[in-house]
C-alpha cells in the first residue's frame, strides 16, 4: 500500500497530538490511559519514551561497547608490531598485517556508530567526542607527520588531550598504518626536525617507521580512552544518558519532551544524506557542485586504507539499526509501516550493491564519464559509484520526506538545500 501525501499528513497530526499533547482522552479506558500518558501534559508517553531507551539500550551502546573491544585489540596487536620493530623482528611485516586489519575491523564498528551521532558523542562543539574518535572529513596527513615528529622530540610535554583531532583519531591511525610513503606531508622545513636536528626525510626508514608505530599506539590509547569516556557517559553507572531518555519530557534535565529527544535520533539519521550521500559519494563522484572537475578521487573518505565502500556499508547497517530498534514501532504506532518496509527495501538492496561493488571507491572515480554518471540510476548501473548515490538516495528521498512527515518531525538545517 503507497501512502499518498494526505494520509502521511493525517498521520503527521495524529502522532503530533501524541508527542505533544499525550492526554489520552477518547474511547474506553481512559483512565488507564490517562495515567500512562502523563496526563495534561505535552510531555509524550510512558510507552514512547521505552522505545527511546531501547534505542539507546539495544542498539547505541552495544554497538560502542563493539567498538571499545577492536580498540582494545588494535592497542594489543599495536603493542606487538611495535616491538617487532624495536627488535628488528623479521615477523615485523605480519604483525604489521594484523594491525592493519584490526583497524579495518575497528573502522567498521565505529562507522556504524558514525549513523546515530547524537547524545554525549556530539557534545562539546568541535571538541566533540566523535571528532576525537574520527574526524574526517577534516584530516591532515601534515598535521598527522607533525603530531609524529612532536611526540618523539619530547614524549612527556606532549599533551594528547590539546591536539586537533585531525592529529589523532583512526583518521591518524589510518594514515600511520597504511601510508605508502615515509616522508614528511608538511614541507620539510625545521618543524620537521628531531631533537638533533635532523630533518625526517634524511633519516634511516627503520627510524622513521618506529616514530610512526610510536604515535600509533598513542592514538590507539586515546581512542581507548574516549570509548571508556562515551560508555560512562550512557551507562547507568555513570552520566547514565540513557536516563535522559526514558524520562524524556518527565524529569529529564536535558528533553523537555519525547518528541525533543526523538529530534536528536531523527536529526543524527540525517548522516546518511549529508555526509554518506553527499561527501563520501557526490562529492567524489563530480555529481556534486562541490567538486570543480568531472570527479574528485582525492575527496574520497579513505584514500589510504582504501576502506570507503566497508565504511558506507557499515553507515547503512547503522542506520538500519536505529530503524528496526525501535523508529519502526513509532511508525507502526500511526499505521506507517509501509514507510517502514519500503526504507527497508531501499536499504538491503544498497546493501546488496555494496556487496557486490568490485575494487575501491577511488579506482571507481577515477576517469569516470560525467554523462553516464548523471544518467546512471539504481536500475542502470552505468557507472557503480554513481548508480550507489543513486541507491543512497532512494533511502535519503524516504527519511526527508514521508518519515520525518509521519513523525512529526522536520528536515535539520544541515540537510537542506543539498545536491539533491
Amino acid at each position: 500500500m503507497i501512502f499518498s501525501f494526505s494520509s502521511n499528513m493525517k498521520a503527521s497530526v495524529f502522532l503530533s497530538s501524541v508527542l505533544l499533547v499525550a492526554c489520552g482522552s477518547g474511547g474506553g479506558g481512559s483512565t488507564s490511559s490517562n495515567a500512562d500518558n502523563n496526563t495534561g501534559s505535552s510531555a509524550g508517553t510512558d510507552s514512547q519514551r521505552t522505545i527511546l531507551q531501547q534505542i539507546g539500550e539495544n542498539v547505541v551502546v552495544p554497538t560502542y561497547q563493539s567498538v571499545k573491544t577492536e580498540v582494545t585489540s588494535l592497542v594489543s596487536l599495536l603493542n606487538t608490531y611495535c616491538s617487532d620493530l624495536e627488535n628488528s623482528s623479521a615477523s615485523s611485516s605480519a604483525s604489521l598485517s594484523s594491525a592493519q586489519s584490526q583497524w579495518q575491523a575497528t573502522m567498521g564498528q565505529w562507522q556504524q556508530a558514525e549513523a546515530f551521532q547524537f547524545g554525549p558523542v556530539a557534545d562539546g562543539g568541535s571538541d566533540t567526542i566523535r571528532n576525537r574518535i574520527y574526524s574526517w572529513p577534516s584530516v591532515s596527513a601534515c598535521f598527522i607527520d607533525g603530531g609524529v615528529v612532536s611526540y618523539e622530540n619530547d614524549p612527556v610535554a606532549f599533551n594528547l588531550a590539546q591536539q586537533s583531532p585531525r592529529r589523532i583519531g583512526l583518521d591518524g591511525l589510518e594514515y600511520l598504518l597504511f601510508s605508502d610513503s615515509l616522508d614528511h606531508s608538511c614541507s620539510t622545513d625545521s618543524s620537521t626536525n628531531n631533537a638533533d636536528d635532523i630533518s625526517w626525510n634524511s633519516r634511516p626508514e627503520v627510524e622513521r617507521t618506529l616514530a610512526r608505530c610510536h604515535y600509533a599506539q598513542v592514538l590507539a590509547s586515546d581512542l581507548s580512552t574516549q570509548m571508556s569516556t562515551l560508555l560512562n557517559a550512557w551507562q547507568k553507572e555513570g552520566d547514565n544518558y540513557l536516563n535522559q531518555l526514558s524520562t524524556a519530557g518527565n524529569g529529564s534535565s536535558r528533553y523537555d519532551s519525547v518528541r525533543d529527544a526523538l529530534k536528536d535520533i531523527s536529526d543524527s539519521l540525517f548522516y546518511l544524506d549529508t555526509e554518506v550521500k553527499d561527501s563520501k559519494l557526490a562529492m567524489p563522484t563530480g555529481l556534486s557542485s562541490d567538486c570543480l572537475d568531472v570527479s574528485c578521487p582525492d575527496s574520497v573518505e579513505s584514500t589510504e586504507a582504501h576502506h570507503s565502500i566497508e565504511n558506507i556499508k557499515s553507515n547503512l547497517q547503522g542506520f538500519l539499526a536505529v530503524l528496526e530498534g525501535g523508529l519502526n514501532e513509532l511508525l507502526a504506532e500511526v499505521g506507517q509501516e509501509a514507510i517502514t518496509n519500503t526504507m527497508l527495501v531501499d536499504i538491503n538492496s544498497a546493501l546488496t550493491q555494496l556487496d557486490q561493488f568490485s575494487g575501491s571507491l577511488h579506482a571507481s572515480v577515477t576517469g569516470i564519464n560525467a554523462d553516464n554518471c548523471i544518467n546512471s540510476t539504481s536500475d542502470n548501473r552505468i557507472e557503480p559509484a554513481c548508480a550507489l548515490h543513486a541507491d543512497i538516495k532512494n533511502i535519503t528521498d524516504q527519511l526527508k520526506s514521508d518519515f520525518v512527515l509521519a513523525l512529526s518531525l522536520s528536515v535539520p538545517a544541515t540537510a537542506e538545500g543539498d545536491n539533491d
